[in-house]
């Protein structure tokens, strides 16, 4: 996914992460800044596959990632927010095709505080899910997954 400096929308800075660890403050603290500059939709998920990730929005082109960075914007630096991209081991070697000169934030936070919030996040789109302990104890989903924050950022 290589593409010349020209036909690439300006991106100084990703937030990767991590799911429920502050990105959403971060992303409006960002928002109101003056001379920083972030697309309307926090999470964009441009750089997550398809096969993956339910959310993701490879399939809609650059050029859908590119509007998103309006170009001529009065800022000092530009950047977006998507946590799924610490969790994807493959969004590091896209990113850097990318822009390898894109600075890389990642946001942590204590991994059961994580898994605890991110579970009564799922809790209120699913009722239907198992307790937590049950859901802590089954390998068949993301929720401990996700705080194994070194596993994650070892690639970057």
């Amino acid at each position: 996914m290589k593409h010349d400096l020209e036909e690439k929308p300006r991106v100084d800075f990703v937030v990767i992460g991590a799911q429920k660890s502050g990105t959403t403050w971060l992303f409006e603290c960002l928002d109101e800044h003056p001379e920083i500059y972030v697309p309307a939709e926090k999470e964009l998920h441009y750089f997550c596959h398809e096969d993956d990730c339910r959310f993701s929005t490879k399939h809609e082109g650059l050029g859908w990632y590119d509007a998103r960075f309006k170009p001529g914007q009065p800022c000092k630096v530009s950047g977006e927010l998507t946590t799924d991209y610490m969790y994807y081991k493959y969004v590091v070697d896209d990113l850097f095709q990318f822009n390898s000169e894109c600075k890389i934030v990642a946001l942590l936070r204590n991994p059961v505080d994580r898994a605890y919030s991110a579970y009564w996040m799922w809790r209120r789109h699913n009722r239907s899910i198992p307790k937590f302990e049950d859901m802590i104890r089954s390998s068949t989903n993301s929720l401990v997954g996700r705080g194994y924050y070194y596993q994650q950022l070892k690639p970057y």
